[in-house]
């Protein structure tokens, strides 16, 4: 009965049994576009309703006493950066092709996977028996570092950041507010995605807990890394957001650091791939990502600080 009420569910369960491309389509729309739209209306509405309810009254009893509940410094600083986000056409279609790219990779992973192996196991130069897992964790690997949402962040606040510099709230709160904002924008995108892997291929516990250890954690290093190259290479006089999001230095350090790392991680998995248990190779890979995180964080705490504070428009 449930399944004739609601629909993705039955559809759910008739893709668990055996896969059917028409209904895979079918629901993949009921998901992404309600997203879309929410995207679209968010950025023009959303913001705006949020900033005229700031602070919320609360009478209490008889005696009407009035309780203001005020947003945390992270939380007013994560929504001003949305909102500069959604503001920015430029800056939000630039950094969401990755995103929209893994779906539709995905996708095509879904259709294709056997016709992909095959093709790759034909090539007599790369001699190696990959599987359609380690396709799909390198995928979700490139498209989370490839989104460089951070690289660009401070520089687009221009003159503005005197204004930001001058309130009393920590630079610690700043920076940490711009690590948060890309988990609202990119999180979505992946996790709708590795659903869909999930469900056609149905991979057990420990690879999902992987790769969901790994899209969170390399979201976390591309942030960070984008603040810290940002930091190092800010441009502050910009005319324009495109200057800043496709011709600053910062931007193509970041993507050539990101490209960097892609290229290293996935010589370094197919190297050990016939080596090393498949879930041993992936958790270390997932343990050295954290670990760079963690060291990048310590220095954009530190060294990124002062170089915040001397940044002068």
């Amino acid at each position: 009965m449930l399944t004739r009420i609601y629909y993705p569910v039955g559809a759910y369960t008739t893709l668990i049994d055996k896969f059917n491309i028409i209904v895979f389509i079918k629901l993949l729309l009921i998901n992404i576009i309600p997203f879309i739209l929410f995207i679209l209306l968010g950025g023009k509405y959303y913001f705006k309703i949020i900033e005229g309810s700031k602070e919320s009254i609360v009478r209490k009893n008889k005696n009407k006493k009035e309780v203001y509940k005020k947003n945390s410094p992270i939380k007013a600083l994560t929504i001003k950066e949305l909102k500069r986000y959604f503001s920015s056409p430029v800056y939000m279609f630039n950094t969401i092709f990755g995103l929209l790219l893994v779906l539709v990779l995905t996708i095509l992973l879904c259709i294709k996977g056997n016709s992909i192996i095959e093709m790759l196991l034909s090539n007599e130069e790369l001699n190696i028996n990959i599987s359609i897992p380690v396709i799909y964790y390198v995928l979700v690997l490139f498209s989370c570092l490839m989104t460089s949402i951070t690289s660009s962040s401070v520089s687009l606040e221009g003159k503005t950041i005197n204004i930001t510099k001058s309130l009393p709230i920590s630079e610690k709160d700043i920076l940490k507010s711009k690590i948060i904002y890309p988990y609202i924008i990119e999180l979505p995108f992946v996790i709708i995605s590795e659903l869909i892997f999930f469900i056609v291929f149905k991979v057990n516990i420990i690879y999902i807990l992987l790769i969901f250890s790994m899209s969170i954690s390399t979201i976390t290093l591309s942030s960070v890394l984008g603040l810290v190259i940002n930091l190092k290479y800010p441009k502050m006089n910009a005319l324009n957001d495109t200057e800043v999001v496709k011709q600053s230095m910062s931007s193509m350090v970041a993507v050539f650091i990101n490209m960097g790392i892609i290229i290293i991680s996935v010589i370094g998995i197919f190297a050990l791939y016939d080596k090393l248990n498949i879930y041993l190779l992936l958790g270390i890979h997932v343990f050295i990502i954290i670990l760079v995180t963690i060291v990048l964080y310590y220095i954009l705490m530190n060294k990124g600080i002062k170089e915040y504070r001397s940044i002068n428009v």
